[in-house]
């Protein structure tokens, strides 16, 4: 797990999140831009190329997925198995590896692989639950770019549908307003959150008789970017950009010179 922490740090960016700063961790609650630029937190060169290699390595029979659900199960097996003959300072250690090993693996997938192919190799959060005991954070953590992911999709063919009917009313005319799309993207995501339920219900059918089951499926589901836009992570991000872009032209001219 160590080796797989140091192969992810030196061969793309995206470090455990144990050594993130507090404006690191603010940035991760934001897009894939602002994770890629203020996210990071490697003094290593980032090299693209390299981070393909191992993407690339890690697609090779869905390796990659293997290995979170592994990291995922071993993490559960510490709590729940080996937790009575350890002490309690080594067994937090390895926990808390464990997640962020996971955590770091799932980062550098969701920044070098497309959601839609991502989506493709998760299994079904049923499946995660159920067939391969994993906890519902470990779960949620590779499925939630899945579920989102349908999301969009359900959420982009709805959009096409409405723009054609409203085409044909307005005369050719198919732009929609804000209010519009924002109906359309929360009918998409309710019935994700629907189906969402159901799977839950199957893999956990005691889950809701302890909790409302809504409210339970909507903690699990939003991110924090949901709950709260790093607002000033993308200040910072942006004028930290346009004062390396002045100090990059500034060389330039100095070079010409």
């Amino acid at each position: 797990m160590l080796l797989l922490r140091e192969i992810i740090q030196n061969m793309s960016w995206i470090e455990s999140i144990s050594g993130a700063t507090k404006e690191q961790i603010e940035a991760l609650g934001g897009g894939d831009l602002l994770k890629q630029e203020a996210g990071g937190y490697s003094t290593a060169t980032k090299n693209r190329k390299a981070a393909q290699r191992l993407r690339d390595a890690l697609l090779k029979g869905d390796l990659a997925i293997g290995l979170c659900i592994s990291i995922a199960q071993q993490k559960d097996n510490i709590i729940f198995n080996e937790s009575q003959n350890l002490p309690l300072k080594l067994i937090g250690e390895m926990v808390d590896q464990c997640s962020d090993t996971l955590q770091q693996l799932v980062s550098f997938l969701s920044v070098y692989l497309k959601n839609e192919d991502f989506a493709t190799r998760v299994p079904s959060v049923r499946e995660l639950l159920a067939e391969y005991s994993l906890g519902m954070d470990s779960t949620m953590c590779l499925a939630r770019s899945a579920l989102f992911s349908k999301v969009f999709e359900n959420y982009e063919a709805a959009k096409k549908v409405t723009k054609n009917s409203v085409a044909e009313e307005k005369d050719g005319k198919t732009r929609l307003d804000t209010q519009q799309k924002s109906d359309l993207f929360g009918t998409a995501l309710d019935e994700k959150m629907e189906t969402l339920a159901v799977e839950l219900k199957e893999a956990l059918p005691e889950l809701d008789a302890k909790s409302p089951m809504k409210l339970f499926t909507v903690f699990w589901m939003l991110t924090m970017h949901d709950i709260e836009v790093p607002t000033a992570a993308y200040e910072r991000t942006f004028e930290a950009l346009k004062k390396q872009m002045k100090e990059d032209t500034h060389v330039r001219f100095l070079n010409f010179l």
